[in-house]
């Protein structure tokens, strides 16, 4: 069996960039759940919960979230050195294309149904990392394709 096609810069950027970012929102989270959730509870309409059940959601989701971005990295780190990392990384980027998707849409629906306008700006950013995770996704397939074809 031959080497995996070497990936794209911009397959490894994407899953580099993105487990980053996913590792510090994730470590700004738990702060928050550590340290504001008493704050948290105050912004919520009245609930029938505590502060240390707000915060202890928080800090999980927080450490999920960082998690999630450590396997980013990781498969960006491997992505080119094993075709299980090729194979991982389309379908980690598929996933994470239609989460953003439905993130983003999610916000710009909120916009239509009479919300603050400015979450144009992050629903637009969550569409646009959507598509280029999509388009990532669909390279790595092909080159994966490709690949098979002429190797075996």
């Amino acid at each position: 069996m031959g080497r995996p096609a070497p990936p794209s810069r911009l397959a490894r950027l994407l899953l580099l960039g993105s487990g980053s970012l996913l590792i510090l929102l994730g470590l700004a989270g738990a702060a928050v759940g550590v340290l504001l959730p008493d704050r948290i509870l105050a912004l919520l309409p009245p609930v029938d919960v505590d502060a240390a059940a707000i915060g202890g959601a928080i800090v999980t989701l927080a450490v999920a979230s960082a998690g999630a971005g450590v396997v980013l990295v990781g498969l960006g780190l491997w992505l080119g050195r094993a075709r299980w990392a090729s194979a991982v990384a389309l379908v980690v980027l598929g996933m994470l294309a239609a989460l953003l998707t439905a993130l983003g849409v999610a916000l710009l629906t909120e916009v239509a149904a009479g919300s603050s306008a400015w979450l144009v700006v992050p629903g637009g950013v969550l569409l646009a990392v959507a598509a280029a995770c999509a388009t990532v996704a669909w390279r790595l397939a092909r080159s994966a394709r490709g690949s098979s074809r002429e190797g075996g």
